[in-house]
């Protein structure tokens, strides 16, 4: 059974690596040095997630402090993506102390860091961690989908926003009662869309639609985005839709790592360009996420590796 495993690692590890800086630290700090002289911001993410218990949530605490350490000791032009359930927010809220911990470095430090969710843990609640810390860390950003509902109001141009864009809405990690609801048609819009429809326009341009709407009106805001759009093909069709000059300088677009040399990649100047580029040995959920769409992922992961089965439903980690 142990050789079947080893099998199947080296087998997951072939089919990902192009999608990861490295499995150890020194072989992700070589890769993100070649990044940043070929003009690339990075930003990075360590893979090891689904956290059981306190001594696994302390030993990924301690991995980013070692990170951001070495960010700082070869001055890489990089920011850190921390997901709160990879620090055990969703099994013990007294590992805030962790929390605080790397948000204290990065600032002292000055490396931006990038705050997301993660599995079972609900956007309201990352929204609440990230206002309460924001005062302390002017390197502080939040990561949430584009999709989560009236995203316009949470946020103001003193905000550090990357906005998490997908190809298929199956994929977003919120409640669907956090989700834009489309407006109600006038007369008018009904008849275009039924004309539109008529003539078998793809679902995903109404998803490309209401994304660049909610992009520009964070932008009227004064708010300068991060675009992280898991697909090159959405973000080359996004990049063109928004034709105003006044939105596209206000914008990053930030592409996996297995996106960055694509020729059609160009078409947008090179100092707008961050890459996505996790690293790590815990290579199954992030090797189904890149591979698999939609509901397949959680159903691949259950089988694949347990580590779900602990967790049924979203926690809000400021309940009482």
């Amino acid at each position: 059974m142990s050789n079947n495993n080893s099998l199947i690692k080296k087998l997951i590890f072939k089919l990902i690596k192009k999608h990861i800086l490295g499995s150890t630290l020194n072989s992700a700090v070589k890769n993100i040095r070649e990044l940043n002289s070929r003009g690339f911001n990075t930003t990075i993410t360590f893979l090891n997630d689904y956290v059981t218990d306190s001594s696994k949530a302390r030993y990924n605490i301690n991995t980013y402090m070692q990170l951001l350490r070495q960010i700082s000791k070869f001055n890489l032009n990089i920011s850190v993506s921390l997901r709160l359930s990879q620090i055990g927010y969703n099994i013990d809220r007294n590992l805030l102390k962790g929390l605080e911990e790397i948000i204290e470095l990065s600032n002292k430090l000055k490396v931006n860091l990038w705050l997301e969710a993660g599995y079972n843990i609900d956007i309201n609640s990352l929204i609440k961690i990230y206002k309460k810390y924001k005062p302390k860390s002017k390197y502080l950003g939040i990561e949430i989908p584009i999709q989560f509902k009236k995203i316009e109001n949470y946020f103001d141009n003193t905000d550090k926003v990357k906005l998490s864009i997908y190809k298929n809405i199956s994929n977003i990690p919120i409640d669907k009662d956090m989700m834009q609801k489309p407006a109600a048609l006038t007369k008018s819009e009904s008849k275009i869309q039924k004309t539109n429809q008529s003539k078998k326009e793809k679902p995903g341009h109404m998803q490309i639609a209401e994304s660049i709407n909610t992009i520009k009106k964070l932008s009227n805001k004064g708010l300068k985005l991060t675009l992280f759009i898991h697909n090159l093909g959405l973000a080359t069709k996004i990049f063109k839709d928004i034709k105003e000059n006044e939105y596209r300088k206000n914008l990053i677009f930030e592409l996996p790592l297995d996106n960055y040399s694509k020729k059609r990649f160009k078409m947008i100047k090179m100092n707008k360009i961050s890459i996505y580029a996790p690293y790590g040995k815990d290579l199954i959920p992030y090797a189904v996420d890149r591979l698999v769409d939609g509901y397949i992922k959680d159903i691949a992961i259950t089988i694949l590796n347990g580590r779900y089965t602990k967790y049924n439903k979203p926690m809000n980690i400021y309940e009482k």
